[in-house]
């Protein structure tokens, strides 16, 4: 009677496998071109029915905010709920702009107005960039809405290089606890008719020249670059259980679910190799306990960051400088891009199985003041595809060596091919001037 009580029990589990659900999945898709990150935005917007929710660092005045404003216009009058949650600071809105943002029947709010009496309301920024619809889909990263983010930096101006995710599914509909809790938050505070957005610098020239302008200055469609050098990716089928939405609960930076938090877990489970691409590298406090902590255990550390000539905060350059030297003795390789852009994308790959792209800069800002968002996947495939945008910018840089770092910035490869910025022929005593100020300021930054 044994042998029938196997049979029985074997075709039992066979039933159950055939008719059990099958795992839940996401389909993610990598946004390395600028083309691709654009379309995605606009194809979002489009296909939304009931709500659109976003939240960004920057909302610029120019081609594409304003095309890409126009477009949410649009899906809040034919009916779909719009939420916006831009940075006080971050974010230049002419006033125009804001009241047909709000007559159109987007609901705006504005993420820590600055206040001199409230030291927080200054230095802590939203630096965010998400996007999302209807709960079943959204895309998250480093890009922020500006014509230079997409490939079309006016003459004279470097682009920046940088790497979205655009997912469909379980994790699109987690993250909308996110969106909620932040738009609730009194770290924000809506805007209304006749009441607009804090008059920062930036706004404040801005409203000056578009005084007269109208509401919505250059409507009309963004012609798309297509002169792309950034691969296509085909989109990926993952296990929502392979993927984390992270994100920094608003006003908050000590939580342990956070941003930082979350890449030091990742760092920490490298058992062969780490590749990091990040536009500043000034690992402070958790972070640099975990990478040091990886380069004793012979994990292969990698970074890929800007150099002098194409950072666009120099003033960070000699705080990253001063730690170089360290990493290079502990082992890490470390490389500087030189261009023609500027490097703005936030990766990190783990042992070619795991990787985050986030909105985290690598620098103090991010891990003490600043909110971030983010996303971890664990699966090769995607893996690969990460370290695949990012070859490249490798391609395009060079290797830092313990010699170079105690002088002159490192020279650059067939640097005449490449556009120079104003200030990045330091001499010795303009360099240590600036690592002087670097050094007072940006721990604190």
């Amino acid at each position: 009677m044994a042998w029938k009580w196997t049979a029985v029990a074997a075709w039992m589990v066979a039933w159950s496998l055939v008719c059990a659900p099958a795992a839940r999945a996401d389909e993610v898709t990598l946004l390395a071109a600028d083309s691709a990150a654009a379309t995605a935005r606009f194809d979002l917007i489009t296909a939304a029915r009931h709500e659109i929710d976003l939240a960004y660092f920057i909302v610029d005045d120019d081609s594409f905010s304003s095309a890409f404003l126009e477009a949410l216009r649009k899906a809040a009058r034919r009916g779909v709920r719009v939420r916006m949650v831009v940075d006080g600071f971050g974010s230049v809105l002419p006033i125009p702009t804001q009241a047909a943002l709000v007559g159109s029947g987007i609901q705006l709010r504005e993420y820590h107005q600055p206040r001199l009496l409230l030291p927080d309301s200054i230095t802590n920024r939203l630096h965010d960039k998400y996007l999302a619809r209807d709960r079943v889909e959204i895309i998250v990263g480093g890009r922020n809405m500006k014509d230079s983010y997409f490939g079309r930096a006016p003459a004279g101006h470097r682009n920046y290089l940088d790497l979205d995710l655009r997912i469909r599914g379980k994790v699109a509909t987690n993250s909308k606890q996110y969106f909620d809790a932040l738009w609730n938050s009194p770290e924000v505070r809506p805007i209304t008719p006749g009441r607009f957005l804090s008059r920062s610098a930036p706004q404040l020239m801005n409203s000056l020249r578009l005084r007269w302008a109208p509401a919505v200055a250059r409507q009309g469609p963004v012609e798309i670059a297509l002169s792309d050098t950034a691969p296509m990716f085909a989109p990926l089928t993952i296990p929502s259980n392979r993927i984390q939405f992270i994100y920094d609960p608003a006003g908050r930076k000590d939580n342990p679910g956070g941003v930082q938090a979350n890449v030091c877990r990742l760092l920490n489970s490298a058992r062969q190799s780490i590749v990091l691409e990040t536009p500043y590298f000034v690992p402070t406090g958790q972070f640099d306990r975990v990478l040091r902590g990886a380069l004793e255990r012979h994990v292969r550390v990698i970074v890929l960051t800007n150099s002098l000539e194409t950072t666009d905060h120099q003033i960070v350059y000699p705080a990253y400088r001063d730690r170089v030297v360290r990493y290079l003795n502990d082992g890490a390789e470390i490389w500087e891009y030189h261009g023609p852009d500027t490097l703005h994308a936030k990766m990190i790959v783990v042992d070619q199985r795991s990787a985050a792209v986030t909105s985290f800069n690598f620098d103090p800002r991010s891990a003490n003041l600043d909110t971030q968002t983010g996303i971890v996947i664990h699966d090769r495939r995607f893996a690969n595809q990460v370290l695949h945008t990012a070859q490249p910018h490798f391609d395009a840089a060079v290797p830092v060596n313990r010699v170079e770092t105690q002088s002159q910035p490192i020279a650059t490869k067939a640097a005449s091919a490449w556009p120079r910025r104003a200030g990045t022929n330091l001499g010795p005593l303009r360099l240590q001037a600036l690592r002087m100020v670097s050094r007072a300021i940006v721990p604190h930054l």
